[in-house]
């Protein structure tokens, strides 16, 4: 499992959890991660929230890669997308998502 952590100025921590899939292609995740965070701050979600969602949006984004290049690829930034049918959360699709 890949799991992040949070830690509050209450001295309190949050962890997320998600599946750790076996692959090279993780180019941008890290600058996807803080756009994600950034985007869901700025419609006004707790930081908390925020980060769950980029999370999820990570999550997804790994596991559905395109495959390019010979090295460390790209993640698939439209995998929620692609993938949802309009009702489920990132959070939903990823626990239901059968494409593995």
């Amino acid at each position: 499992d890949a799991t992040d952590y949070a830690f509050t100025k209450d001295g309190s921590v949050r962890t997320w959890t998600s599946p750790k899939y076996d692959t090279v292609h993780t180019h941008g995740t890290g600058c996807t991660f803080s756009a994600v965070i950034t985007a869901e701050l700025a419609k006004g979600r707790d930081v908390m929230d925020a980060i769950g969602i980029a999370k999820d949006y990570i999550a997804l984004a790994i596991k559905h890669n395109p495959g390019l290049g010979n090295g460390c690829g790209p993640v698939n930034h439209m995998a929620y997308g692609l993938l949802s049918n309009g009702t489920e959360t990132m959070d939903e699709l990823l626990k239901n998502d059968e494409r593995r």
